[in-house]
């Protein structure tokens, strides 16, 4: 019951934060400020997700095969800058991979992670598109796990490792996209990203020093509303 109700707080935590990041960029825009905020969005897509098993004791690692999950954000933009925005991003999204046993068989090992995300996006924009590199630090919580139990008549060997994943840790992302500028203000965008684990995701000194981090593969394609900035020029004199 404890351990629920930290984890509750934890998602709270980040829901605030993320509404402080809100609060403020409002409240330096009124100020005329170059902090501002310049759109929000939505995302979703596919995460390409394996695991690292590493035995640090006996100097043994293994890579687990990938398997397929799916992402969903909600997002805001911020900065008034030609060449680069700030992103904060509460996100959802399907990691783990799939364990094969020397027996042949394969287990389906799922986490669930929700993310407080923040991103440093340099742009470039264009007539008609504007692409951009994307990076920076993900905060990840462990929602929920879901080991698969069986494969056949074999009972999967790491439910426990699985069932005991850190509630928290960090990794780190990298990436690239564009937006579609022909419906301003809805801009449409498509974007990859790279997210391997800074931190471990498991340890277990009892067992051989057992490390595990995520190595993921995002594809995501999303939907922004850019908020129009700037002065208008005055009509032209006739």
């Amino acid at each position: 019951m404890l351990q629920n109700i930290k984890r509750f707080c934890i998602v709270v935590l980040a829901l605030v934060l993320l509404s402080n990041t809100l609060a403020h960029s409002q409240s330096f825009r009124k100020k005329k400020s170059s902090f501002m905020l310049m759109g929000w969005g939505v995302t979703g897509g596919g995460t390409l997700c394996t695991q690292i098993w590493n035995y640090a004791a006996i100097n043994h690692t293994e890579t687990k095969n990938y398997r397929l999950g799916w992402n969903g954000s909600v997002f805001v933009e911020m900065m008034n800058k030609t060449y680069w925005r700030w992103i904060s991003e509460l996100q959802y999204n399907q990691k783990g991979a799939i364990d094969q046993v020397p027996t042949g068989e394969k287990f389906n090992n799922r986490i669930d992670y929700i993310s407080f995300n923040n991103f440093i996006k340099i742009r470039e924009e264009e007539y008609a598109i504007t692409p951009y590199l994307i990076a920076g630090p993900r905060i990840e919580y462990k929602l929920s796990t879901h080991p698969q139990d069986k494969s056949g008549n074999i009972v999967n060997p790491s439910i426990d490792i699985i069932n005991n994943f850190k509630p928290l840790h960090v990794s780190f992302s990298v990436g690239a996209g564009v937006e579609f500028l022909r419906f301003k203000p809805w801009l449409p965008f498509i974007e990859f990203q790279f997210n391997p684990d800074i931190t471990n995701a498991y340890r277990n000194k009892d067992l051989s020093d057992l490390q595990i981090r995520h190595r993921a593969f995002e594809l995501r394609v999303g939907l922004k509303y850019a908020l129009q900035r700037g002065e208008k020029c005055p009509p032209a004199a006739h």
